[in-house]
């Protein structure tokens, strides 16, 4: 919208310069002016109509997802995931599966599957023997967590 609206200043600004310059008694450039006004209006009107809903913009999502404080747990996941994988002492790395939902973020996550690119990628970085996630359900019986 933004780049429509832009394009749209920039024709009425040069459109507005060349109109100074017209005679008074030129009205056929008077008149494509005058169109040019109507289709800008027309074209704006379809964008305000058709655009999508609000609630789908990346900005709307964005905002929403740190108002839940679903950012904020992804983060605590993250941090602890990452202090795990820096951990030289840990050679076999099981870590709880992060939620699934993570708003606008793209993370390809860990998954049970060793092979995994993910996993296997993962492994390769920090040098571990392997990189697995498990249910977090599964994860706290492992680690004896209520």
């Amino acid at each position: 919208d933004m780049i429509y609206l832009e394009g749209a200043l920039y024709g009425w600004l040069s459109g507005r310069r060349a109109a100074d310059r017209i005679s008074a008694d030129d009205t056929h450039v008077r008149r494509k002016v005058f169109l040019g006004w109507i289709a800008l209006a027309a074209a704006c009107g379809f964008l305000l109509v058709f655009r999508s809903d609000i609630k789908q913009t990346t900005a709307y999502v964005s905002l929403d997802y740190i108002r839940s404080g679903q950012a904020a747990d992804f983060k605590e996941q993250m941090d602890y995931q990452l202090s795990v994988l820096l951990d030289d002492e840990v050679k076999e790395v099981v870590l709880p599966q992060i939620n699934d939902f993570q708003g606008p973020l793209m993370h390809m996550p860990l998954t049970d599957h060793p092979e995994a690119f993910t996993n296997s990628v993962t492994m390769q970085f920090y040098g571990k023997d392997s990189v697995v996630a498990v249910p977090a359900e599964i994860w706290r019986e492992m680690q004896g967590v209520e």
